[in-house]
Formats: C-alpha cells, structure tokens, sequence
C-alpha cells in the first residue's frame, strides 16, 4: 500500500500531465489559467493537508506514548502498595477523554482497544471512575463524584466504608463509628471482587472534614478527590 506522500505525488504527477495535454490541444488560455489556478489550490492544499496529518499523527503518537510511560508508572507504583495483587500485574490501557456529560466523560478506546464493562480508570493523580458502557471505539466512564456511584474505600487506620459523590465531592462512611479519622488522612480503594470494577489501593482522595457522629452506627467524613475531575484529558483503563 502507497504511503501517503507517494499518493500525493502520483495524484500531482496526474494533473500536470492533464495541463500539458490541454496545453497542446487547445488554445482556450482561459481554461488553461484555470486549470492552473487549480492545480496550484489543490497541489498547496495537498501539501498543507499533508504536512498537518503527519504532524497530527505524530503528535498524536507521542500523546499516547506519553499517556502509557505514565500509566505504566502509576500502575506501578499501585501494585506496589496494593493489598491484593492479581497476578500478573495489571496491563494499562492510554486513553483521552473527549466528551463530557454529568456526572460522566467519553474515552476514546472501546471493544476493539480491549476496553468492557466494570474497568477502574484513573490518571496519575488518582481514581476517574469506572467503564460503564464500551462501544467499538469509545467508551464511557462514570465518575466517582457521580451521585450513582459506591466504591469500597480504606483508610490509614486500616478501616473499611463506602465513599459516595455528594455534590462534586464524596462522602466517606466508615462502618466502624470509633475508628481514627482526621482531615488530611489519605483515602483509597478497597478493590472488588476479581478486581472489577475497582482494583485495590488506587488513591481516591483526601479527608478534609470528619463529621460528628454521636451515637451513630457509622461514622461520615467529606473527601476532596485527588484527581480533577472537570479538567480530564490523559487516563488509564486498568485491565486486571
């Protein structure tokens, strides 16, 4: 198969035979000046277009090459700290987020990258949400501060709860209503089972209130997630 400058030459090649012939077979300068007006549109637009897609691909190329060296590195760095590692590692798929709705984004891999149902997404500052829907070429990705959303959760003091969205943040709600909380203390994922959709020790974000709970059967904080999740460009589907 011709890569794409041969296909412009040969196109250009075609043309400028098409003129000389006119060249020779009629006298009709009009047509003539025409025909070059166009050839010369066409052969700068040609190149332009030419010049553009390969810097779009590349650049392109690096975005991604650039999304996987830090997926790679956060997955990494996750396994590392992880209480239960599936074995082998996780495999990091790069994505870029390209559309927005509430309380969801839309990636650009789907089907055909590997991408299905019930994935943990994540960028390198810590927990997007998770695949709930994949078509062949894009997926959709419900974030964690969705009201919809649930996500087992661990806390420094080793205790277990549920973090739920609450108004662009999350609540935290630990089952334990003593346990050791305070603002500052760092929150991340329980994991789930067979990894799916939540693997664990991904970092969700941190405790910035701790509510008052007397006589409570649980105990509720406020959580900032770590990563920003009206400003998503570069993800990672984790495939366990």
């Amino acid at each position: 198969m011709r890569s794409r400058p041969a296909r412009v030459l040969v196109l250009l090649a075609a043309v400028s035979l098409l003129l000389i012939a006119l060249d020779r077979w009629t006298a009709l300068d009009p047509l003539r000046r025409a025909g070059s007006l166009v050839y010369g549109t066409a052969a700068s637009l040609i190149a332009s277009a030419t010049r553009l897609g390969g810097d779009a691909d590349r650049l392109r190329a690096l975005e991604h090459e650039n999304a996987a060296l830090r997926a790679d590195n956060l997955t990494r760095r996750q396994t590392q700290t992880a209480t239960t590692l599936p074995d082998p590692a996780y495999r990091a798929l790069p994505a870029h987020a390209v559309g927005f709705a509430p309380g969801s984004i839309t990636i650009d891999i789907g089907t055909g990258d590997g991408v299905t149902r019930d994935l943990t997404v994540l960028n390198a500052d810590g927990l997007i949400g998770r695949v709930t829907w994949a078509g062949p070429s894009t997926a959709t990705v419900s974030l964690l501060t969705d009201r919809a959303s649930s996500i087992g959760a661990r806390v420094p003091s080793g205790e277990v709860g549920t973090i739920t969205g609450h108004d662009g943040r999350l609540l935290l709600r630990l089952l334990n209503p003593q346990a050791a909380l305070a603002p500052g203390d760092k929150v991340t994922t329980l994991g789930s089972d067979n990894h799916r959709p939540y693997v664990p020790g991904v970092p969700i974000g941190e405790v910035v209130q701790v509510n008052p709970s007397p006589g409570e059967s649980t105990q509720t904080a406020v959580v900032r997630p770590y990563a920003a999740l009206t400003a998503v460009d570069l993800v990672t589907v984790v495939l366990p």
